[in-house]
């Protein structure tokens, strides 16, 4: 047999293979996996790992509601994960954070009707993009993968928007400063660029040395 026949077999027969996962499969792991859409950590997680129980955090009065869809027990998701508690923790009674682990074939159901193309992603509201403006440019931000994939201060942008949307006048501005303090401990300031939402502390510029005719100036003798 030549070389090309047993290429085009084997092909064939990876095909095939292709074919009968997908039928048995309803989550289409492998189709996913090709198009960019999961990755085979997330794969091994929910198929070989045991997710941890992750309770709801902030009052179910909050009007600032977030769903938050990712793996418990995928290292990629703690970052994430973490961000969201603290944020909640930050905020109990303006933000609340149900999570949706994306390792069950509950949670795998819940994230194809959320319409996100990842493991991981959120819904604010019910909402799954956002239109944002910053220093005169908008963006639009859809949260589809982990929250570390994204600009750090564009999503405290979309929660500063919806709080305000949400609360109005009834918002206070320590409430807003103990948002902006969890991102502040994992970003320091300056480490989101000069446009961030906290730049650093303004330092006054050198000063610039004399001339030559003023150092001749205050040389010379008065009077």
């Amino acid at each position: 047999m030549s070389r090309l026949k047993k290429l085009l077999l084997v092909a064939l027969a990876l095909g095939v293979v292709a074919v009968i996962v997908n039928v048995l499969d309803p989550t289409h792991s492998l189709s996913k996996l090709l198009k960019g859409q999961t990755t085979l950590q997330a794969q091994y997680v929910r198929h070989f790992k045991s997710p941890e129980p992750l309770e709801p955090i902030g009052s179910e009065d909050a009007k600032v509601q977030i769903k938050a869809f990712a793996q418990s027990a995928n290292p990629c998701h703690e970052m994430t994960i973490d961000l969201l508690k603290e944020i909640a923790q930050a905020l109990p009674e303006r933000i609340r954070v149900e999570f949706v682990d994306t390792g069950t074939p509950e949670g795998q159901q819940a994230l194809a009707g959320a319409q996100i193309a990842c493991e991981a992603g959120l819904l604010i509201n019910d909402q799954g993009q956002f239109e944002v403006e910053r220093e005169g440019e908008k963006f639009t931000i859809e949260f589809h993968g982990p929250l570390e994939a994204m600009p750090p201060e564009l999503f405290h942008l979309v929660l500063v928007q919806e709080l305000q949307e949400q609360y109005g006048d009834d918002l206070g501005e320590e409430e807003l400063a103990k948002l902006a303090a969890v991102f502040e401990e994992r970003w320091p300031p300056g480490m989101l660029g000069p446009g961030g939402p906290f730049p650093p502390e303004a330092e006054e510029p050198p000063a610039s040395p004399p001339s030559a005719e003023e150092a001749l100036s205050s040389d010379s003798p008065r009077g």
